[in-house]
């Protein structure tokens, strides 16, 4: 019994970490510090992936340049004692040729949003359980969905002017006791 559990652990990890596992390697050739540092051929397997997004023609003409470009880039800043590598430090330098290098920049875009696209999804979920298991039983579904987006947004919500808010509430029906004067 014991050994039917750890297949089953087994085969449940294989499948939900295996399926993103060509994506996650073909990520490295944008990483200036990999060996694969713009692999023509790892990186027109990732563009595969966006293929309606990505001109593969033009893409694999921009792969030389960029990679020359980034290295040569690379050793500058050696000479200057800046630690800019890495992904992010890549696409910068790469904004400052959009033209030049489009495709290549959708990719790097792409890559770099990767990770924050889940985290963020998490972070969504985390607030909406929290909001539901504190009001579940009090409210009904309008209000809970305000709340929950309240929960969310918090920077939007507290650039919002309290005074304007009270205002517009006071207006939408009238009350026993005067908002507004």
């Amino acid at each position: 019994m014991f050994f039917e559990i750890l297949d089953h652990f087994i085969m449940e990890f294989t499948l939900h970490f295996s399926e993103n596992e060509g994506l996650i390697s073909s990520i490295q050739a944008f990483d200036d510090n990999s060996p694969m540092f713009m692999d023509a051929s790892t990186i027109a397997e990732f563009a595969n992936l966006y293929e309606s997004h990505i001109d593969t023609t033009l893409l694999q003409a921009q792969c030389h340049s960029v990679k020359a470009f980034l290295t040569m880039e690379k050793e500058d800043e050696q000479d200057n004692d800046d630690d800019g590598n890495g992904i992010l430090a890549s696409l910068l330098k790469l904004n400052t040729l959009p033209v030049a290098f489009s495709e290549v920049l959708k990719l790097f875009r792409i890559v770099a949003t990767l990770p924050v696209s889940t985290a963020s999804n998490e972070r969504f979920f985390s607030v909406l359980k929290r909001v539901k298991t504190y009001l579940r039983t009090t409210m009904g579904d309008v209000r809970l969905t305000h709340l929950m987006l309240m929960a969310v947004e918090q920077k939007l919500v507290k650039s919002l002017n309290m005074d304007d808010l009270v205002d517009d509430f006071a207006k939408m029906k009238p009350c026993h006791y005067p908002l507004m004067d």
